[in-house]
């Protein structure tokens, strides 16, 4: 079977809020990420907006984000740069 699988995929915020509490998104997310390693891709949690989010997303296994929780979004490429460069307590790296 063909696939086009482009090497970043956003899994949008509607998947995302309140993750932590639905495991019928959980085991989504979790197939996703699965999915996405096994094709050498990422998938990009859209909407991370508390802690609790961020632990459930890290769980299963997702290692990008995005969110106001991780930091509001800006065109100055100095703010990037600090992002990337950071430690999220919860994830270790998640840039």
């Amino acid at each position: 079977m063909a696939l086009f699988w482009v090497g970043v995929n956003k899994l949008d915020r509607t998947l995302i809020t309140g993750i932590h509490d639905d495991e019928g998104l959980q085991a989504l997310g979790a197939a996703m990420a699965e999915f996405a390693r096994r094709l050498g891709a990422t998938v990009v949690a859209e909407g991370i907006e508390t802690e609790a989010e961020l632990a459930a997303v890290t769980e299963i296994g997702m290692t990008a984000g995005q969110g106001f929780l991780l930091g509001r979004p800006t065109i100055d490429e100095r703010d990037w740069e600090n992002w990337r460069l950071q430690t999220w307590p919860a994830a270790g790296r998640f840039n």
